[in-house]
Parts: C-alpha cells; sequence; structure tokens
C-alpha cells in the first residue's frame, strides 16, 4: 500500500508500507491515497481575535493546514493534534501541564510582540519553535512615536493647555521651543522600536542621540546617531523617548536624579513599559516644573488607579496604551504571523524566530 503524506514544501511524496496480496495470480490492491495536512490552531483573545485575524487571514490559514477548534487558552482534547498555534493577545502559558495535553504542539507564530507572558522553561526545553510579530507591532509603536516627538519639539502639547496664552507666546517669541532644526532627540536604549524612529527621523535636521550599553557601535553607525551616557542624554535632550525593555535592571531606571536633570522645556515620552520611571518623583517634578512635559502611554500600575495625580496634572498628557498595534493595525502582525507559518510548512528559514536569550530581553 502507499500512502500520500505532505511534505513541510507542501508537496505530495509517496512513502511504501509494502504489498498486499501474496498468493499467485491474485489481483494487485489499488494503492490508497490518504492526504495528511499540519493541525493548527487559532489562539487569540475574542476581543481581539477579528482585528489581529480577520476572514481573509483566517481563509488564508485555513488553505495552509486544518484548523483545530481549541477553545482559546483551555487545555483540552482537540489540543492533542495540533502542531501549530498562530497566536495573539490571550496565548495560554505552555508550562509542563499544558504540553501535557498538547503533546504534538511543535511551533507557536505570534502575532503580537513579547513572548515572555507564555513561554517556559518546558516549552523552550522541548525545542517549540517560536516567533514574533513584534516587527510588525514595532513599526507602529515607532510611528507612534514620531509624531509624538514632532509635536513635542514645537511644544504643541504646552500651547494646548492654555491656547489663549499660546497666540501671545508665539507672536512674542517663546525661546523654549526647540523646534525642528538643530535639536536634540534622545532615545533611551536602541532596540528594535527605538531603530526604527531613528530611521524616520532621519530626513530632519535635528541630532539623534542613544544610550544603549548592549548595541554595538556598528548599530550607531549604521543609523547615524550618536551615542551618549544616559546622564548626558537626560541633561542634554529636547525630548527624551524611552525604548527600554522591562527588565530587572531597568526598573526605575529613570529615577528622582535623572528626572532632574532634563533641560528647560523638555519633554518625556514613554511608550515602552510605566515602571521605567519612579512615578511618584515624576509626579513631584512635573508640580514643581510647568516648563516640562511628559507623554506616557504606559504607567505603572496600568491603568493608573482613578484617584492618580497624574491625570490633573496640565503637563501630563496620557494616552491608554495606544503606541502599539491598535484596531485595523493589529492585523499587520497576524499577516507576519501566518508568513512565518508559511516558511515552516516550507521548510524554509524564519525571520522573526527568537531564541530563548533573546526572548529574556524583550519588553
Amino acid at each position: 500500500m502507499i500512502i500520500e503524506t505532505h511534505s513541510k514544501a507542501g508537496a505530495a511524496g509517496l512513502v511504501s508500507t509494502g504489498t498486499t496480496g501474496s498468493s499467485p495470480g491474485l489481483p494487485a490492491v489499488v494503492p490508497r491515497r490518504v492526504a495528511t495536512r499540519t493541525r493548527a490552531a487559532i489562539v487569540v483573545r475574542p476581543l481581539h481575535a477579528e482585528a489581529v485575524y480577520p476572514s481573509a487571514l483566517r481563509a488564508r490559514a485555513a488553505r495552509m493546514a486544518d484548523l483545530a477548534p481549541v477553545d482559546g487558552a483551555r487545555p483540552g482534547p482537540a489540543w492533542r493534534d495540533v502542531e501549530v498555534v498562530l497566536g495573539g493577545w490571550g496565548m495560554p502559558v505552555l508550562d509542563a501541564e499544558f504540553l501535557r495535553q498538547a503533546p504534538n504542539l511543535r511551533a507557536v507564530f505570534y502575532a503580537a510582540g513579547s513572548v515572555r507572558g507564555f513561554m517556559t522553561d518546558e516549552a523552550w526545553n522541548r525545542g517549540i519553535v517560536v516567533s514574533t510579530a513584534a516587527a510588525a507591532n514595532s513599526a507602529t509603536t515607532a510611528e507612534f512615536c514620531v509624531g509624538q516627538i514632532i509635536f513635542s519639539l514645537k511644544h504643541g502639547w504646552r500651547f494646548i493647555r492654555d491656547p489663549r496664552a499660546a497666540w501671545r507666546e508665539a507672536y512674542t517669541y517663546h525661546p523654549l521651543v526647540p523646534g525642528m532644526i538643530g535639536s536634540r532627540v534622545g532615545l533611551v536604549s536602541l532596540g528594535r522600536v527605538a531603530q526604527r524612529v531613528a530611521e524616520l527621523l532621519r530626513p530632519f535636521a535635528m541630532e539623534i542621540v542613544a544610550w544603549d550599553p548592549v548595541q554595538p557601535r556598528s548599530t550607531f553607525e549604521r543609523l547615524g546617531v550618536t551615542p551618549v551616557d544616559l546622564d548626558t542624554l537626560m541633561a542634554t535632550s529636547d525630548v527624551v523617548s524611552l525604548h527600554v525593555p522591562q527588565l530587572a535592571e531597568t526598573h526605575r531606571l529613570v529615577d528622582a536624579r535623572r528626572l532632574a536633570l532634563l533641560k528647560p522645556g523638555a519633554t518625556l515620552v514613554n511608550t515602552s513599559r510605566g515602571d521605567v520611571i519612579d512615578e511618584k518623583a515624576l509626579v513631584e517634578l512635573l508640580r514643581t516644573r510647568a516648563d516640562l512635559t511628559a507623554v506616557l502611554d504606559v504607567t505603572d500600575p496600568e491603568p493608573p488607579s482613578p484617584e492618580s495625580p497624574l491625570f490633573d496634572l496640565p503637563n501630563a498628557v496620557l494616552t491608554p496604551h495606544i503606541a502599539g498595534s491598535y484596531g485595523p493595525e493589529c492585523a499587520r502582525m497576524g499577516a507576519l504571523a501566518i508568513d512565518e507559518c508559511e516558511r515552516w510548512l516550507q521548510g524554509r528559514p524564519l525571520l522573526h524566530a527568537l531564541t530563548r536569550e533573546q526572548a529574556a530581553l524583550m519588553a
């Protein structure tokens, strides 16, 4: 009998399992062909499911693999045959108990950023391949940051606070407004998002500096970014944009001492993680220095408590963690995850796979 199987390249292969009918003169048994396809599951929080994997992407996934009717993040019998997960926000934690119920799981293509929330030592030790759409999400975050940086260099947020005074100040010239020419933007950490920010800011006549003790000198040179120490960056930048991951080493990295270094009229933009800043110290600084502005897309805790003084400070601008992919933008991450899955099924190298060490440095 010959069974037809599908290789990771999607091409049919013939596997002989021997012959049947040993008596002379008996007609040969007609070979039976059985098609096998990879079993996959789409796992994403219902709130975001249609945004991350809209119908066109789900149809594309169904053409690549058989989709298992798993119940979201809950383990159960439907997981037994699943080899591939097309994931998103709401991924189950791949701990020992879950993996016992998903013994055939081989790869996760995650349509979001950091995988630290669900990858465990058990998953890494089992050799599960994991790929992330952080590149797609980073692009969206970088675009948001660039908009905030450009607006902040014109002191847009400060002028909005008091439009009547703004007209008076603008027409008598305000020396604290740095503008776009010759101003300095400081990037705290030069990871994926910050690198894209630097690329998008390249056409403008401003100086880009960055602090990152991990990145090689070649990264700075490729981007045309000047390396500086963190204190110098805080003290000399017209806009400081934070891009550090959430690690033990970065907890309260921007503390009271470093916040006090901010130059007159500076703007602090945070789209990384809230606990990178000593929030209590920031509140006190904003209360005493009306010339400063903080643009915070992330806070600690998140969301802020209803009593948080950040809501009442005129020089604090809060957005509800929207810098990353939001609404229809999320489909860019779903498409990247499906692209990666297709490469894996075809035996081609992945473009966004992670090692355990790389994952540990993510936000």
